[in-house]
């Protein structure tokens, strides 16, 4: 062999592998399966959707499916999808991360390195289960043909939860993450019941988490001055502010002086202007009341449309990162089994020595 050869891997990893696979092919199998079809409804619904050139929202649906035209079928089709794709890292992290991992699949008795053992599993049940999410995500995020249109009144930006999380390359990144959270309460506990509602309730925290507290701060918000509009803003409660802006991401906004300093303006000190009904006599009387407390405009902070790729690899990277962390706590109580094995197995060497004599004697 050349120095330019790849190294050859040992023959105890293929082993491992081999193992892994044995054990774990059924439910490689059916899960992968599930996800293709998945898939498979994402592309050919995307392929109809962008036929008709009707938009397509998350949460869209045909009250009957057979009074469905142009793009309400598709559309249907989509939003089952992307619930399906929100729900089944959690799912897959409950059920396989947990079920590959647990007590009944555990044996390390025979077993030469715990390591090769662990990362066996991890690499032929977790990788494929996770990669297909990925596709699910690439599918989900191609199938909608008006992803980049202008948002108005109601629609939600890509940035946002739950359009994120189904689209891209994070849905495989959060499978990752939950079946490495699921396999390490399995292998700490050493249960299957509990890991499994562990799991179940800490992915949606993390799910719900990350989009609140740390994704708006993967890139510094962009800040846009608007009209006071005060009671556009009063009667829609704060909707107004995320009209035009490109598919963009409104994280907040508020009032501000001519300096740019924040000011908290009390409508109710303003409400009794929306009695008249001429609306722009209303519109001008509600903003002279802003004014009058030191209100000069209406600051958003957003983030573009454009930075969607960005923001994916960014929460792809920390959840993988994330999901890596979990292999110190898991290969600490995977050593630990294996020293329960081996202390139970010499413990059972010494009782048949201990008794071997015995009978020798009695005979």
């Amino acid at each position: 062999m050349t120095d330019l050869d790849p190294p050859a891997v040992p023959r105890p990893a293929l082993a491992q592998i081999g193992a892994a696979w044995r054990q774990c092919r059924t439910t490689v199998v059916a899960a992968l399966s599930a996800i293709g079809v998945l898939v498979a409804v994402a592309v050919v619904a995307g392929i109809f959707a962008r036929r008709s050139g009707a938009r397509t929202d998350f949460g869209g649906m045909c009250s009957r499916w057979y009074d469905g035209r142009g793009g309400c079928r598709p559309e249907t089709a989509l939003t089952l999808t992307g619930i399906l794709a929100l729900v089944l890292p959690v799912l897959l992290g409950a059920v396989v991360g947990v079920t590959t991992f647990s007590r009944r699949r555990v044996d390390l008795s025979s077993t030469p390195s715990f390591r090769a053992w662990y990362l066996a599993r991890v690499l032929t049940v977790f990788v494929p289960i996770s990669l297909a999410m990925t596709a699910l995500g690439l599918a989900l995020g191609w199938a909608r043909p008006d992803s980049t249109r202008p948002i108005r009144d109601y629609d939600a930006p890509r940035l946002e939860y739950p359009q994120f999380e189904i689209s891209g390359l994070v849905t495989g990144g959060y499978t990752f993450l939950a079946l490495m959270v699921g396999s390490t309460l399995a292998l700490l506990l050493r249960r299957t019941v509990l890991p499994i509602m562990l799991t179940l309730i800490v992915m949606p925290i993390v799910l719900i988490a990350l989009p609140l507290a740390i994704r708006p701060h993967y890139a510094p918000a962009l800040t846009e001055r608007q009209a006071l509009n005060g009671a556009d803003r009063y009667e829609w409660s704060g909707w107004g502010d995320q009209l035009d802006h490109d598919g963009g991401w409104v994280i907040g906004g508020g009032y501000a002086d001519a300096q740019g300093r924040t000011v908290d303006v009390r409508y109710s000190a303003c409400s009794g202007m929306l009695a008249s009904t001429d609306s722009r006599h209303r519109a001008a009387k509600f903003d002279d009341c802003l004014r009058a407390q030191g209100a000069d405009h209406y600051e958003v902070r957003y983030h573009r449309d454009s930075r969607y790729w960005r923001f994916q690899l960014t929460e792809t990277a920390l959840v993988l990162t994330l999901a890596g962390l979990l292999t110190v706590p898991a290969l600490w109580a995977a050593r630990r089994v294996r020293a329960a094995s081996d202390a139970q197995r010499t413990h059972s060497r010494s009782s048949d020595d201990d008794s071997e004599p015995k009978k020798q004697h009695q005979e």
